[in-house]
């Protein structure tokens, strides 16, 4: 499972008078980090957190909301740099920008880098969106038994350990946990305080209609 938030330069962010950018009005509605910031390009994502930051729930986002989301995000589209497509901590180690909606395991794998000293991870103190990465096996799937065997394998504590410890995201398997050190099981970027999990939503499904919503709406915002 994951968490997004905030990846940030501590000392770009010092130099602008703060010691943590921990609110999304840094990303979607302040000209802060004018041309040095970068948003993922995931629409339902990007438009659920913006309702985040205004107050409501990632899900049921009312019509008029997402007209003020739309008119809030294109505003602030001249002060991005970039819509990025899940690279922001290349973004954030390049130095082209100074702070980046990204994932937490994706910073947590920049922090333990060469230099990564210079960055540090925040969700913000409206809260955030949680997912999970599912596998499962279609209908008529030639080889069920096959994949039954693999997600079994994924699922052993060794096998998980080996994976936890390449990409640094939070495991959803406890046995694994268990095998990792404190570092990883005490890292608060991976693992982000209760109190903040707590204001943190799954964002639902809300069918076929609502998603193209969203991409019609980042369009518009990509395009203005």
């Amino acid at each position: 499972w994951l968490v997004l938030g905030i990846g940030y330069n501590k000392e770009a962010v010092r130099a602008k008078g703060l010691t943590v950018p921990d609110s999304w009005k840094y990303l979607f509605d302040d000209a802060t980090f004018n041309q040095k910031m970068a948003l993922l390009s995931e629409s339902a994502d990007l438009i659920r957190l913006s309702a985040k930051y205004l107050g409501h729930s990632v899900n049921g986002i009312p019509p008029a909301m997402l007209t003020q989301i739309e008119q809030m995000l294109i505003r602030q589209k001249p002060r991005v740099k970039q819509f990025h497509s899940d690279n922001g901590q290349d973004l954030l180690a390049s130095g082209e920008v100074d702070i980046v909606l990204e994932y937490n395991g994706d910073i947590a794998q920049l922090m333990a880098a060469e230099g990564g000293d210079k960055f540090d991870f925040v969700v913000p103190k409206e809260g955030t969106l949680i997912n999970s990465d599912c596998l499962c096996i279609p209908n008529g799937a030639p080889n069920t038994e096959g994949a039954h065997a693999f997600i079994n394998y994924l699922l052993d504590a060794e096998a998980g350990k080996k994976i936890t410890e390449e990409i640094l995201f939070p495991t959803p398997n406890k046995a694994t946990r268990d095998l990792m050190p404190d570092s990883y099981k005490n890292n608060p970027v991976i693992f982000p305080p209760a109190d903040v999990m707590a204001k943190s939503e799954y964002g639902a499904f809300e069918g076929d209609e609502k998603s193209r919503e969203y991409e019609e709406i980042f369009t518009r915002i990509s395009a203005a």
